[in-house]
């Protein structure tokens, strides 16, 4: 098991030992925010959106992010820890 220091992660998945899907509660900064405008790492993949306990394995680009929204991020380990609570709109 690891420690993860937020309290934006939901659950988590370990695929090996470097690569990780992690289930990240939206930050208020992106409530209203499509998509295509949030600001992701190359490294890091939007594997789905989760709402009402449903998921989006493929939301469109145009999908609105709402409060009780779930980000389901891929990528590795250190990378996704880096970038919890860090993620912006595109400027």
């Amino acid at each position: 098991a690891r420690l993860i220091h937020s309290n934006r992660v939901c659950d988590y998945m370990d695929i090996g030992d470097k690569l990780s899907v992690y289930q990240l509660l939206v930050p208020e900064n992106l409530l209203g925010v499509a998509i295509a405008a949030i600001d992701l790492p190359s490294s890091i993949q939007l594997l789905g959106v989760v709402h009402d306990e449903q998921i989006d394995p493929s939301p469109s680009a145009d999908r609105v992010l709402q409060s009780g929204d779930t980000l389901l991020l891929g990528g590795p380990v250190a990378k996704l820890n880096r970038i919890i609570g860090r993620i912006q709109p595109k400027r």
